[in-house]
C-alpha cells in the first residue's frame, strides 16, 4: 500500500509563473483600457442649410443669456421642430410651455427636475420629455453647468414660457 508523503508543496515551475504573470498583465491592460475616459460627445447637424459639428465642450461659446442662470442658443429648425442648446447654472423658476412639447437630451452635468409634482435626478445621457402644459423646473445638481439639447415640437413661433406658482 502506498503511503502519502507529507512535506512542502511542490514549487511551481518558472515557465508556469511567467505564463501566469503574462495573463495577469494582459487582463489588467484590457481592464484599464476599458476604463478610458469616454470621448467628448459631438452634436452633428445635417439640415437643409448644410451640415455642422460641435463638441459639447465648445457649446458654451455659442450661448447667450436668456434668464438668470440660463443661457441658450439656436441649434437649428426643421419643418416641425426647433432645436436649442441650453445651459443651466442656477435653479429655474417653475413654468409651463402651453403650445409646445419639450424633449431634453442631457449632454453634460446633472440636475433635479421637478415636473408636475414629481422629482427626478437626471445626468448626462438621460432624455426627458415634458408635454405641453406640464409645470416644470430644473435645479442644477453640481457646480458644473448642466448642458442639454432642447427639442420643441411644434417649431417655436415665439416665447412659450409662462411662469406658474411653485
Amino acid at each position: 500500500m502506498a503511503r502519502a508523503v507529507r512535506g512542502r508543496p511542490k514549487s511551481t515551475p518558472p515557465c508556469r509563473r511567467i505564463a501566469f504573470a503574462a495573463r495577469l498583465a494582459g487582463a489588467l491592460t484590457v481592464g484599464l483600457l476599458g476604463c478610458r475616459p469616454r470621448p467628448v460627445p459631438v452634436l452633428i447637424w445635417e439640415g437643409n442649410a448644410g451640415g455642422r459639428t460641435v463638441e459639447v465642450s465648445a457649446i458654451a461659446s455659442l450661448l447667450a443669456p436668456k434668464a438668470p442662470g440660463v443661457r441658450s442658443a439656436p441649434w437649428g429648425d426643421s419643418r416641425d421642430a426647433t432645436f436649442q442648446l441650453l445651459e443651466l447654472t442656477a435653479a429655474e423658476s417653475p413654468h409651463v410651455h402651453e403650445r409646445h412639447d419639450l424633449t431634453i437630451v442631457v449632454l453634460r452635468g446633472g440636475a433635479t427636475l421637478y415636473a408636475d409634482g414629481r422629482r427626478y435626478q437626471i445626468t448626462a445621457g438621460d432624455v426627458v420629455h415634458i408635454a405641453r402644459g406640464v409645470p416644470h423646473h430644473f435645479h442644477p445638481a453640481t457646480a458644473q453647468p448642466t448642458v442639454g439639447l432642447g427639442i420643441f415640437v411644434p417649431r417655436l413661433d415665439g416665447n412659450d414660457s409662462r411662469p406658474v406658482p411653485e
